[in-house]
């Protein structure tokens, strides 16, 4: 017979097995997570700046001055660090309330979804986007360096140069280790992001016992949306300074079609935070739907019996209270959300939409100020 202690020492098993690919590195080091892998960043950042220095000073005989043009012209590559803390903060912080949810949620299911948490935690199909993303980034780059392409950029005179890659090989290398890091880095924090999800389909497979009159209004699985309010802010908080960064300003596009470009670009990081968002509260609809509607049926078939209980008698004032409390009922019943979210989570997810049009606003102006100075 299952009990219902064994789902809960699943939950809790799953919680020091729940280890994704990137912890675990840190853990088979014995290093902790985050201070290992912000390392790395400030490692790959200082040898940034060292390559462009030997590149543009060194290699190109060019000033200091045509150094600091550089940099000032792609400011923006300097707020890296800040995106890749936000996805090694956002993966575990997701991680974490991911197991947390589940045990939130845990008296509701049947049983907890720990092949969903085995799958996405530890299963091989985590490496997928990585992977993606390295043998794309590994084809461009190789492309790059047959063709020899030109690393082109503004002199502090305002002229542009131009000079093939294979002439700078350090500086093509380091470029193309960083980019590809980078996105193999945001394989993995796009697919957490997408497992919370796929716990929630899981989850809303096993929901047997909906609380229709529970102090959430929504059936005791407010913890999901709180779930998935908190993926869609994550991402798009973190995404915001990685996209929106590349994408030239929206104020200043050279055509309309590029001005479309743009905006459709920052559009579509919106459309997968509504997606991240919404998802998983379709998933949990209908059993919510049906809990519901079976309570209110059986209220109301418990008015009509009472009703027919008083026929020939007059109604006492026990009688009067009883159905004073069953018409409480129906009216809490009704206001029980048919979808494991409130307006104020869906209200921070909306608000939340603005971030990488705002960055890039900021961006705009950062740029106005930087020219102005010029």
């Amino acid at each position: 017979m299952r009990g219902h202690t064994s789902p809960a020492r699943s939950v809790n098993a799953n919680q020091e097995e729940s280890v994704f690919f990137l912890e675990g590195i840190a853990r088979y080091l014995r290093v902790p997570y985050l201070p290992f892998y912000l390392s790395i960043t400030l490692v790959i950042e200082i040898l940034r700046i060292a390559v462009d220095y030997v590149t543009i000073v060194e290699q190109m005989h060019l000033s200091v001055n045509d150094l600091v043009a550089l940099w000032r012209s792609n400011w923006l590559i300097f707020m890296w660090p800040i995106c890749m803390f936000l996805m090694y903060y956002s993966m575990r912080y997701l991680r974490d309330y991911t197991l947390h949810t589940v045990r939130q949620i845990n008296p509701r299911l049947k049983e907890p979804p720990t092949y969903a948490l085995e799958e996405v935690f530890r299963g091989q199909l985590q490496h997928l986007l990585p992977l993606s993303f390295l043998t794309v980034c590994v084809f461009y780059f190789v492309h790059g360096w047959l063709d020899n392409s030109s690393f082109t950029f503004y002199s502090a005179t305002g002229a542009i140069l131009s000079v093939p890659t294979q002439e700078i090989p350090l500086k093509f290398i380091h470029s193309s280790f960083w980019i590809t890091y980078n996105w193999v880095i945001g394989g993995y924090f796009s697919w957490i992001c997408l497992g919370t999800v796929i716990v929630a389909l899981d989850a809303s497979k096993r929901v047997n016992n909906v609380e229709v009159f529970h102090h959430d209004r929504c059936g005791g699985l407010s913890a999901v949306g709180s779930l998935a309010m908190r993926t869609a802010v994550l991402y798009i908080f973190s995404v915001s300074f990685m996209f929106p960064g590349w994408i030239v300003s929206m104020f200043y596009a050279p055509d309309p079609i590029g001005l479309a470009l743009q905006i459709g670009a920052l559009s579509c990081l919106v459309v997968m935070e509504l997606v991240i968002f919404l998802l998983p509260m379709g998933f949990f609809h209908s059993s919510m739907e049906e809990a519901k509607d079976r309570e209110l049926t059986s209220l109301d078939a418990e008015i009509i019996s009472f009703r027919n209980s008083l026929v020939g008698k007059g109604a006492s004032d026990a009688d009067d209270r009883r159905f004073d409390n069953i018409v409480t009922l129906q009216q809490i019943a009704r206001s029980m959300n048919e979808y494991p979210f409130n307006y104020g989570m869906l209200a921070r997810v909306i608000t939340s939409t603005s971030i990488p049009y705002l960055v890039v606003v900021i961006q705009n102006a950062i740029e106005h100020v930087l020219r102005s100075s010029a």
